[in-house]
């Protein structure tokens, strides 16, 4: 099998990497093309396999680019194309729907290469959300796809609902699959299966880039609506990606809060003993696709506090392994904390058993059978 990757965010993540590491173990020939913007990015997150082959790109070299949409996918087609011999690709896998998936409809049109595309953050969040005259090429890009995924049910819901006229629902719906993104190997090798009890002290936890998108005043906030708790705010992450505003707010309401700490970002296998000593995973965010820190938390045995209508939500049920809330909504924020907390034991029970479904060789299986299968289905067609 040939698989033709196109991965904008690749330099900028490190999941994609371990998608593709993993899938080479499967897979004799995988091609990844990276759009890069600067070119200290190339050859970022490479991989060293014969199975594998790379081509860094610089496509926004100036301004115009970052504003003609439609330049940018020509220049990227073009790039492509000169890169690799696209017609020998079984599959193209778009990595988003609106800078990937383009060019993967360009290509199908010039090549009849068949594509699947992921739906993430910023496709819903501000291409669907801001940029109306680019919304009928993202449904044309997906009614062209041979499979859509969408990182969580709750993304899925958002585009039909908000996006999406109902009688193309069907059509959709036939062809999407749910598939979460995995999490790094260490946390499955590492996964805590002990009980815990919570105690009089309950301790929240964040880990991440200390951004507003996080929502950590909206947390603050509601840690201080829940006077007649005993609760403890540990924020590590410091020094990751910060926003400097949104941090020197954050330390000035702390300031005078003993109970509420920030620490620097720290090793993983640092992360993982102040994931083992809180109790629980709080993470609100305004906007998320999907949010492996809250996988992360549950490989360790840790509740969570995610966005209700965002990537985590509806992952599973409603209060199998946390709750959801309302990022706007103080109060809301709050009343998550005690409903973990008065469920406790029976969350936590849930919690490391539910992470395996986030490891990435579970992940590449799926993946697989899927291309295996759209590409029987083309092979028959042809």
């Amino acid at each position: 099998m040939n698989i033709l990757h196109i991965i904008n965010g690749y330099v900028s993540s490190s999941l994609y990497r371990a998608f593709v590491l993993q899938l080479s173990k499967s897979v004799d020939n995988q091609n990844v093309f990276v759009p890069i913007r600067d070119i200290k990015q190339d050859g970022l997150n490479s991989i060293e396999s014969p199975k594998i082959k790379f081509s860094y790109s610089l496509i926004v070299t100036s301004l115009i680019y970052r504003v003609l949409f439609f330049l940018k996918i020509s220049k990227t087609v073009t790039s492509v194309q000169s890169q690799f011999n696209v017609s020998d690709s079984d599959i193209i896998h778009a990595h988003t729907l609106f800078s990937d998936g383009a060019v993967a409809y360009e290509l199908n049109k010039l090549y009849g290469t068949p594509y699947i595309v992921t739906l993430r953050n910023t496709d819903l969040n501000e291409f669907f959300k801001y940029l109306f005259y680019l919304r009928p090429l993202g449904i044309k890009i997906l009614m062209n796809a041979e499979r859509i995924v969408f990182l969580s049910k709750a993304y899925q819901q958002r585009l039909l609902d908000n996006y999406i006229h109902k009688k193309l629902h069907e059509s959709l719906l036939s062809k999407s699959l749910i598939i979460p993104n995995g999490i790094d190997d260490f946390w499955i090798n590492n996964i805590n299966d002990n009980n815990k009890q919570i105690g009089s002290t309950i301790k929240l936890l964040f880990t991440g880039e200390i951004r507003k998108n996080k929502n950590i005043i909206g947390v603050i906030e509601a840690i201080a609506k829940l006077e007649s708790y005993d609760i403890e705010y540990l924020i590590v992450g410091e020094g990751l990606n910060d926003e400097e505003s949104y941090l020197k707010l954050i330390k000035d309401t702390i300031k005078d809060i003993p109970k509420i700490k920030m620490l620097t970002a720290v090793p993983k296998e640092e992360l993982l003993n102040y994931y083992r000593e809180s109790d629980i995973f709080i993470m609100p965010s305004f906007t998320e696709t999907f949010g492996l820190v809250y996988a992360e938390a549950l490989s360790q045995g840790m509740p969570v506090i995610y966005t209700k209508g965002e990537g985590f939500d509806k992952v599973f049920d409603e209060g199998y392994i946390g709750h959801s809330v309302e990022a706007t909504n103080i109060d809301d924020i709050a009343r998550g904390i005690t409903d973990v907390i008065a469920n406790y034991s029976q969350l936590q029970k849930n919690c490391s058993s539910a992470s395996k479904k986030f490891s990435w060789e579970a992940i590449a299986e799926v993946y697989l059978h899927n291309y295996s299968e759209f590409k029987e289905t083309t092979n028959n067609a042809d």
